[in-house]
């Protein structure tokens, strides 16, 4: 069930991850709710650059900051843009929502993006595509074991 860490790579982390696994593995997702929860999604080589810049910036920048990309996409809107950027068929079904699942998450990164004013992040797109690919190559290689 999407939403369970039965990941097959060492560390599953982040619903994109998630349903890229399922899709890849069994053909499907299930969303909890209606799919109308709002999220920021960042990519992981994001963080990292983001992390490498605050390691290297002079201390009077060191703040903490809300980690976020410039985007908030629902779930649903996030499966219609897989429909469309993965070379593979999937469907997706609607299961019970949780109670623990918040409705919307839209977190405020002006400070960050002040404290490093030519940070660009990784198009959405290009982010759910290389992440798609990655993943896939590690599951071929822990299959081949």
């Amino acid at each position: 069930m999407t939403g369970v860490q039965t990941c097959a790579l060492p560390i599953c982390l982040g619903l994109i991850n998630i349903f890229i696994e399922d899709i890849i593995r069994q053909g499907s997702v299930n969303v909890f709710g209606d799919g109308s929860n709002l999220r920021n999604y960042i990519y992981v080589k994001d963080v990292s650059r983001l992390l490498s810049l605050s390691l290297n910036a002079d201390k009077s920048v060191s703040n903490i900051w809300n980690l976020a990309s410039m985007d908030s996409f629902t779930i649903n809107q996030v499966i219609e843009r897989m429909k469309v950027l993965l070379p593979v068929d999937f469907t997706f079904n609607y299961l019970h929502a949780r109670s623990s699942d918040n409705t919307a998450i839209d977190i405020d990164n002006s400070k960050l993006m002040s404290a490093f004013p030519g940070f660009t992040f990784t198009e959405f797109d290009q982010a759910v595509l290389s992440t798609f690919l990655h993943i896939k190559q590690q599951l071929s290689l822990n299959s081949a074991k």
